[in-house]
């Protein structure tokens, strides 16, 4: 959605007006996730705070879905998962996950 979002093409070309009307359907229910997951931010950054992979996933739902919905609070959200993320990258390079490493 973000890449069709930023396409000049997609929000002009004729031949694809009803796929644009069928994204914007899908718009109110992604908020409304959002909003849901936005009450669970607490659990999240507590349950994956030693799981770098997993606060990657929490930044880009909300990065991605705020990025959507121009709500800057949720980018600001991601970007938190994302700076937790990276605090737990070992200097050269890997990520430390439950105190080890993590090969991913």
């Amino acid at each position: 959605m973000l890449l069709l979002d930023d396409s000049a093409w997609f929000k002009s070309e004729p031949s694809v007006a009803d796929y644009r009307r069928r994204l914007d359907v899908l718009r109110p229910g992604l908020e409304r996730a959002t909003k849901w997951l936005s009450t669970q931010v607490a659990t999240l950054q507590a349950y994956d705070r030693q799981a770098p992979n997993r606060l990657l996933i929490n930044a880009l739902a909300f990065l991605s879905l705020g990025r959507l919905s121009d709500d800057q609070s949720w980018q600001m959200t991601g970007r938190d998962f994302f700076n937790s993320a990276l605090e737990q990258q070992h200097e050269l390079g890997y990520f430390i996950e439950g105190g080890g490493y993590d090969s991913s």
